[in-house]
């Protein structure tokens, strides 16, 4: 098994995740000059698993972690987009200033 460092760098993970109903880990790793030791890129999420799992964190903390917290709110704002647009439409505000829509 690698090293996952990646937990202990991260503030919310120390805390025992006071926080896994508020956090998640993305797997972006496109533009990003460096990494967190032991979470390279996506292959390493197994390891971050088990690491987590290790130090006592309950497998539906891991799983919100790991996906469930992010699917979660883009489901609420789906939900959100559509209230809005039955209840008013699309707006009709125009940004002022920007070339590309002269």
């Amino acid at each position: 098994m690698r090293s996952t460092g990646a937990v202990d760098e991260d503030p919310f993970l120390t805390l025992g995740c006071l926080f896994c109903r508020a956090f998640g880990i993305g797997s972006d790793f496109d533009g990003i000059s460096s990494v967190p030791i032991g979470l390279e890129d996506v292959s390493t999420f197994i390891d971050l698993t088990r690491e987590l799992l290790s130090r006592g964190y309950s497998e539906d903390a891991v799983e919100r972690i790991l996906g469930r917290n992010v699917l979660r709110v883009m489901r609420a704002a789906e939900e959100t987009a559509q209230k809005v647009r039955l209840s008013r439409g699309p707006s009709e505000a125009l940004l002022r200033g920007r070339s590309e829509w002269k």
